[in-house]
């Protein structure tokens, strides 16, 4: 079971391609299951608030706060369908 879970984790991560979780972290003040994610993608940084209960995220980037989306909704709107939320949630919601 476990060995069918990573061999999930990781070909969820290859698929979104170039994207890369550079880190994450549970600010203090906010919610459990509440994180702050960092990722590379196609060059560009990206800032994002993930709540792994509900699987919502929001784009925090460059001081601005975009609408709380699911993370499928914004891979599909954003990233051209890519798992790159996707993945970052499958990564920090274990």
């Amino acid at each position: 079971m476990r060995l069918t879970l990573l061999f999930l984790a990781l070909s969820t991560m290859l698929s979104a391609g170039p994207s890369i979780l550079s880190g994450y972290y549970h600010p203090k003040s906010e919610p459990r299951g509440l994180y702050i994610v960092n990722f590379n993608y196609y060059g560009a940084e990206y800032q994002y608030r993930v709540y792994c209960p509900t699987r919502q995220v929001r784009n925090i980037s460059n001081g601005r706060w975009g609408k709380s989306r699911r993370a499928s909704t914004e891979d599909r709107r954003y990233f051209g369908g890519d798992r790159v939320l996707r993945s970052a949630l499958s990564e920090v919601c274990r």
